[in-house]
């Protein structure tokens, strides 16, 4: 069969449906006729000649298909084709027609063909909402342009495969993404147990988040990915909202010899500067070894991780019984003086067996469940105690009932105490013999050693490193990202750093509590995966009022989720939301503060998730609280009174060195800053707004609240996180004297100042026990598993502590806890507001509260509730009589209550209805 190709009677359309390869190469055009005959191909070229061609060397196609490209486009190496008129795509080649006439062939293998998720009606929708919120809230150039709703005018395709693309719709992630990263991450800036957990699914997710509270290395995580991503091959942008954050990361990569890889960029200016001082390779000589050499450093690193994954949970499970240990000896101070004020102190619990803690909070349960079912405390428990228990001193039994529950609890304050201690010391000497802290910096050297033999295998081959222009930045990138694989720039300026096109294999978004969702979405459009940083208890981004209103009438015109909200989200609490299924690490290891300032911001913020790796001494004196004298000392944002408390006061009497830099003043308004400024002339002393101090430290903060009652502003629970956790040492608040009894984030951290210092004086009320009641409710409620009941014999009471356990499991009550059956004894220090009858009755260890809530950071309480039964406590009853006295004495301290009858409704509304006027901060 003969085939003749009349090329001029074909017009170029017509051409473009055909593709002939001879020996690889396109020759389309350049063929007149051909024929197959015998197994080969003779064709004649333009010009006449003909040649002779085994059938393998030549390939011809027709009938293409032409690529949609409204809905694709073609990426080579993760740069789009641009400028592109048509695409006909055949068996395993594609031809591409760009405008400007030019033709290239291109093989199937060496190109993608991504769809753009903008032909989905759901992301396009969502798209053009951030388009439109771009529009208002952009930064203008100096010629007036809006620069962030430029930037989102030039995107008219966002392929499908982009973070972009499945943040715009969720459904698009997969929950476990195939990964072709190693199993052997290195880490040759050191690692913790959490921060080894974050790497693992950055490395490994399309989409992982890092929760880093302060003081947990977050820029050590980072650092950590960076080596990994690299030694693979792969790019990475790290962005922030401002320079400071990715500067952070420059610098540290600078000490050990890495800033080579890394090209700062962003703004013009930015860029204009890198490319004037263009990094040098450094001398790699040290860093060559052998493949022999690399196979045994892994084999090595490979067993010592193994060895330390366990050495890690025991490092960690040790700083939480120091912890936990500090909190007790706390706990224990405030017992022994209520004991004291209340029981004969002489008696001591003798007994044959070796008794664990837990035991005597059961002998206690086993008293009081016996005397709720009316059960009189017959010989058998005795004998039981004498035998099974081995409680063999008889002056013990002769005393009442109500003493020896105190002394079984003062015993298990005593035996929790060896107790600890004795796990403590087990695994200081485990950790010693393993000699833990040499090993752990050995897997960094050996992580960091491999990992700089593998970028010799890169760069070392290189006489001399290439010189860019700025034109090479966007005419160049494939080749600017092989020497550079880390580029730095701020989620506004990503797209214009390289070419606009650019795909990066990694995104890290540092802060990204300070960055808003539409310049976080802009980022996003820049890579294939993305690491989302930052800690949503810190410093939000700030929206104006005006900023808001704007943006809401946009947000409500559009049919999409509260996540994507810009005035409501940062791009982290968005990203939450959005992506409900991927992994989120929270660093739990703090390395910062001292143990006693970082509880606070633990208890407070991060719900006792934070393991502290800091260590306390008795001698240490980490908070200290001075009040000014009461009166209104504030006038226009500046206290002068508190500015002399602070030089005149606290800075003598704490014998601080101003002339060292290592402390600095945190207040909330720039009135007082500026009238800070005349006192600390000639010190080494650094005053700054909160906003100021992110991401930084100083050896002693001093915290200066100026309002003579605390505002909203001030009480923001971000900015007090950030202003605590700036404290190395030691912390001084200073704050006014005016009383002020409202549930506010500044009086819980007083709070938690005074019960720590064990400042709580001349207090009508005990401060709670919180670990006694926590440990006892476990008891109880194990005790009464063989009854099948939850805390109490009585249905009702189980029954409203389920609801309890519900309502305070709310963020909003994050710091509340519920414990029942506590006695009113030991809630009440002071008898003297009782008549003698009260007294009687208060004193009597039976006399309980059904439940107790309570304020774990200031030990306070905060609601009683009372269940009464109908039949029980009928009007005219005796225990209605008791009812009565009881109300009269919580009133008499001022400790709220609320009763709720067991044939009443609406228990929840009621009990949120008197949480809720607790919680309001600023009534």
């Amino acid at each position: 069969m003969i085939i003749l190709l009349a090329f001029y009677e074909v017009n170029l359309l017509e051409l473009d449906h055909y593709l002939i390869l001879v020996k690889g190469e396109d020759k389309t055009e350049q063929i007149q006729e051909y024929q197959y005959k015998n197994g080969k191909f003779e064709i004649t070229f333009q010009g006449g000649k003909t040649y002779t061609y085994l059938e393998s060397n030549v390939l011809i196609y027709t009938n293409p298909s032409e690529l949609d490209l409204d809905k694709y486009a073609i990426f080579s190496q993760n740069q789009m084709l641009t400028s592109i008129e048509k695409t006909y795509c055949f068996e395993k080649h594609i031809r591409v027609i760009y405008k400007w006439g030019k033709k290239e062939v291109i093989p199937t293998n060496n190109v993608q063909i991504v769809r753009s998720c903008l032909s989905d009606t759901k992301s396009r929708n969502t798209f053009e909402y951030l388009k439109q919120i771009a529009s208002v809230v952009s930064l203008k150039s100096d010629d007036g342009n809006n620069i962030l709703a430029t930037q989102y005018n030039q995107i008219d395709f966002i392929r499908d495969d982009s973070i972009l693309a499945a943040f715009l719709d969720p459904s698009k992630v997969v929950a476990s993404p195939e990964s072709n990263v190693d199993e052997l991450p290195l880490f040759p800036f050191g690692f913790n147990h959490s921060q080894k957990e974050a790497v693992h699914h950055a490395l490994c997710q399309k989409v992982s988040m890092i929760e880093g509270p302060p003081g947990t290395g977050k820029t050590q995580t980072i650092l950590n990915i960076i080596a990994n991503i690299v030694r693979h091959g792969r790019t990475v942008a790290v962005v922030s909202g401002n320079n400071s954050a990715t500067l952070n990361i420059l610098e540290k990569l600078k000490t050990y010899e890495l800033d080579f890889l890394v090209a700062s960029l962003g703004s013009s200016s930015n860029k204009t500067a890198f490319i004037q001082n263009q990094p040098l390779l450094p001398d790699m000589t040290s860093w060559q070894i052998t493949h022999d050499e690399q196979q045994r450093m892994a084999e090595q690193l490979s067993q010592l991780g193994k060895e330390l994954d366990l050495l890690l949970l025991k490092k960690n499970k040790l700083s939480q019984l120091r912890t936990e240990k500090m909190e007790l000896e706390t706990e224990i101070h405030y017992f022994e003086d209520y004991f004291k004020e209340t029981y004969d102190s002489k008696y001591r619990i003798k007994r044959r067996n070796t008794l664990r803690s837990h035991t005597f909070l059961r002998l206690w349960n086993e008293y009081q469940l016996a005397r709720e079912r009316n059960l009189f405390l017959q010989l058998w428990m005795e004998c039981k105690h004498f035998f099974h228990y081995g409680l063999f001193n008889l002056n013990v039994y002769r005393l009442p009932w109500e003493h020896r529950i105190a002394l079984f609890q003062q015993h298990y304050y005593m035996h929790k105490r060896r107790e600890l201690h004795s796990e403590i010391s087990e695994l200081e000497q485990a950790l010693v013999a393993f000699n833990f802290d040499v090993e752990i910096q050995k897997y960094a050297e050996l992580s960091m050693k491999l990992f700089k033999s593998l970028l010799v295998e890169k760069y070392n081959n290189k006489d001399e490193r290439h010189v860019y222009s700025l034109e090479d930045l966007k005419k160049n990138t494939r080749s600017f990202l092989e020497d550079y694989p880390v580029i730095l720039s701020t989620t506004y300026s990503l797209r214009s750093s390289l070419s606009p096109t650019t795909t990066y294999d990694y995104l890290i978004i540092d802060e990204a509590s300070q960055v808003d969702v539409v310049t976080g979405a802009l980022a996003f459009s820049c890579a294939s995966r993305a690491i989302i940083v930052g800690d949503r208890m810190q410093l939000p981004n700030v929206v104006s009022q005006e900023t808001a209103n704007a943006t809401n009438v946009i947000f409500h015109s559009f049919e999409i989720p509260e996540s994507y909200q810009f005035a409501t989200n940062s791009l982290l609490s968005s990203v939450v939301k959005v992506f409900t299924h991927a992994p989120r690490t929270l660093l739990r290891e703090h390395y910062r503060c001292h143990p006693k300032i970082i509880a606070f911001c633990n208890q407070k913020f991060y719900e006792n998730q934070l393991i502290v790796q800091t260590e306390s001494n008795p001698k240490d004196k980490p908070l200290t609280l001075y009040k000014t004298v009461k009166g209104n000392h504030s006038r226009g944002k500046v206290n002068q009174r508190e500015i002399d408390v602070i030089f005149d006061e606290l800075i003598p009497k704490e014998k601080l060195d101003i002339a060292a830099d290592s402390i600095g003043i945190i207040t909330p308004y720039n009135k007082q800053i500026e009238a800070l400024q005349s006192r600390i002339q000639g010190t080494a002393i650094e005053v700054a707004t909160v906003h100021k101090y992110q991401g930084r430290e100083k050896d002693r903060i001093i915290l200066s609240t100026v309002d003579n009652q605390i505002t909203e502003f001030t009480d923001s629970p971000n900015l007090l996180n950030v202003a605590v956790s700036r404290a190395v040492k030691q912390l001084f608040v200073v704050t006014s004297g005016n009383k002020d009894t409202r549930n506010t984030n500044i009086n819980d951290l007083v709070n938690y100042i005074e019960y720590n210092n064990f400042e709580i004086i001349n207090s009508q009320l005990y401060s709670v026990f919180d670990y006694l009641y926590k440990e006892y409710t476990e008891q109880r409620k194990e005790l009464l598993k063989r009854m099948k009941k939850k805390i109490s014999v009585y249905d009702s009471e189980n029954i409203m502590y389920e609801l309890l356990i519900k309502i305070t499991a709310d963020p909003e009550y994050r710091k509340l806890k519920v414990v029942s059956h506590i006695p009113l004894k030991m809630m009440i220090r002071d008898f003297s507001k009782l008549n003698e009858e009260e007294v009687r009755y208060t004193s009597n260890l039976m006399t309980h509260v059904d439940f107790l809530i309570y304020d774990r950071i200031s030990h306070a309480p905060v609601l009683v509730i009372e269940v009464d039964g109908v039949t029980f406590h009928r009007e005219g009853s005796r225990q209605k009589e008791r009812d009565n006295r009881k109300d009269t004495i919580l009133q008499k301290y001022s400790i709220p209550y609320i009763r709720l009858r067991t044939d009443g409704s609406n228990e929840e509304v009621k009990i949120r209805s008197a949480l809720e006027s607790w919680n309001s901060h600023l009534h």
